[in-house]
């Protein structure tokens, strides 16, 4: 037991001797080569593509537009310039002097239909000053155009005339004849027809300084491809004539 004890005593001696004579920490060492870079992982495998959604259904069809007019070919408005064509105690006549029309062509006569168009005045009830007055129309084939009589201080019916113009249905190759009749023949208040004193007797001139303006006309030829698609046209309403074949005034 003893030889134990002295063994142990021993034994802390030699502890608290070791501790006691321990050094001071030494300075940090260099740092070591960096190790190699480890390989990039397996690039994941892709994830599957999402289906197509459904097509979806085609809307409805909207309105047929306008005809165009490559298969439509008219002329300018025109102005007749009046020549004499006679005289009668009721009308004076005229025709008018160019009688071309280049859009007539053997293809337009032999394979088109041609409409002829009359642009003028014709007298009108203003509900607002309860009086008559002029206002511009358009009809097919002829027109009657209404002018004020000179020196008329009133503006009942009685108070206007009219110039009739009229395209010759015996059309041609470059060829269009137009006429006018002057009537001199008009109406009293009481509403019987008279030879108007201010009409009569009066030179080509006079007739024509009146007539002059009056009327304008226009050619429209319409070629066979495009007939099929006109047939519900009103062809005597220039308006709906128009708005179809995307005429421009």
């Amino acid at each position: 037991m003893k030889i134990n004890q002295l063994l142990t005593i021993s034994s802390l001696l030699m502890a608290i001797c070791f501790l006691a004579c321990e050094g001071p920490q030494g300075e940090t060492g260099p740092q070591g080569p960096q190790g190699t870079a480890g390989k990039d992982g397996a690039v994941g495998v892709a994830g599957p593509i999402g289906q197509t959604g459904a097509i979806g259904q085609t809307g409805a069809t909207g309105p047929q537009g306008p005809i165009g007019n490559a298969n439509v070919v008219y002329s300018e408005w025109i102005t007749p310039t009046w020549i004499t064509g006679g005289d009668s105690p009721n009308t004076f006549y005229f025709e008018a002097k160019d009688k071309s029309m280049a859009i007539l062509t053997k293809e337009a006569i032999d394979k088109g239909l041609v409409y002829v168009y009359f642009k003028g005045k014709i007298q009108e009830f203003n509900t607002d000053t309860k009086e008559y007055e002029l206002v511009e129309r358009i009809a097919p084939n002829n027109f009657a155009s209404y002018y004020k009589i000179s020196g008329r201080a009133t503006n009942n019916w009685y108070d206007y005339n009219y110039v009739q113009a009229n395209a010759n249905t015996q059309i041609g190759v470059n060829y269009l004849a137009i006429y006018g009749n002057f009537s001199k023949m008009g109406y009293n208040s009481q509403g019987q027809q008279i030879a108007l004193p201010e009409l009569a007797g009066k030179s080509f001139s006079f007739y024509n300084d009146i007539a002059k303006d009056l009327h304008q006309y226009r050619v429209i030829v319409v070629y066979g491809s495009t007939k099929g698609r006109l047939a519900a046209i009103d062809w005597k309403n220039y308006a709906e004539v128009k708005a179809a074949l995307n005429l421009k005034d």
